[in-house]
This record gives C-alpha cells, structure tokens and sequence, in this order.
C-alpha cells in the first residue's frame, strides 16, 4: 500500500464518518417549538439545565418521533367520527401506566374513557410509574375497538385496582386504542 492510498482512504472514511454524524444528529436533534405545532398542551422542549432528567421521568421510547403537527384529543375525536382508524401523532395527559412492565399507558381523552396506548410490536416498554400527570406525544395508528370485559379487569389488575374494582368490571367498552411506534413524556 502506499502512502497516497493510505492518506486518500481516510479522507474519505473522515468525511464518511463526518457526513453520517451529521445525519444522525439531524435525526434526533432537540424537540421543535415552532409554530408548526399544533397542540393545546405544554409545551414540549428540551429541558433546562436545572430539570432532574431520568429516563423514569422524562425521555423518548421507541422509534424517534418529533413535536410537529401534533393534534390534541379533541381534534382526534373528530376525526375518529368519520373514521374506524388513523395513522397519526396526537399529544395527551398520562392518567396511568402498566405498573408490572409499562407496556401500556392509559391517556386522557376529556371524557370518561381514557384511550388506551400500546406499543408496536411490544418493542419498547415507559416507566411504570412517576409520569402520572405528565404530557405525553404518541404517534402510531388509533382504532375504534371494544374493550372486552376480560381485558378490562386484566388492565385494571395492571394497573394496580383492588380485587373489588376488578370485579365491579362487568360490561365491555367502546374506546379508542392506540399503537404507538414512538413516544416522548414530559
């Protein structure tokens, strides 16, 4: 080998190495506040510098997604009258996670059926506690479904119900569920 070859080769592995950095940093760069947002909840930024930033608390699971016309619940809820599902990102209060593993989350609708949020092909799991109250960004593919009543006491057991509850579960539920292909919680 010669010295040119040697010197040529990484060149161009520096500029390889350069160009896919960029592109990787691109991809999962800082959350977006622009006006292009479109959702009534909190703002989604980085957090300050003062935040305590965990992954119990605070983070992206699954696929990375960003911030961008998000919708809130009550525009999906519109459009889920015309439609029996969707591909889209909507934004939402966590009421409730799978307390055993966090493989699922339950998210406010503003009625009294909260949407129930899984997550694609059971490759990614949230924490299974502390975001109560938290907002959170999914985007993924909503359905209208009817909730059986066995899998309504198994989320509720999930979620950590008193055996009287559970058994106070005794008629099925029209809802929306959500698969989710990525998540952000703040």
């Amino acid at each position: 080998m010669t010295k040119e070859f040697i010197v040529r080769s990484g060149i161009i592995l520096l500029f390889a190495f350069s160009f896919a950095c960029h592109f990787e940093s691109d991809r999962k760069g800082p959350l977006d506040n622009s006006s292009e947002v479109m959702t009534t909840s909190k703002a989604f930024d980085e957090p300050s510098e003062n935040e305590k930033v965990t992954s119990d608390f605070y983070g992206r699971y699954g696929a990375g997604i960003d911030t961008l016309e998000v919708m809130d619940m009550a525009t999906l809820a519109e459009l889920m009258k015309e439609e029996d599902s969707l591909m889209v990102k909507v934004s939402g209060e966590i009421l409730s996670t799978c307390s055993k593993k966090g493989c699922w989350m339950d998210l406010s609708t503003g009625t009294d059926l909260p949407m129930k949020v899984r997550f694609k092909d059971y490759g990614f799991f949230v924490p299974t506690s502390g975001v109560e109250g938290k907002q959170a960004v999914v985007e993924g593919v909503v359905k209208k479904q009817e909730l059986s009543v066995e899998i309504l006491r198994h989320y509720a057991e999930d979620a950590g119900q008193s055996e009287e509850f559970i058994a106070g579960i005794n008629t099925p539920k029209e809802t929306m569920t959500f698969t989710a292909s990525g998540v952000i919680i703040r």
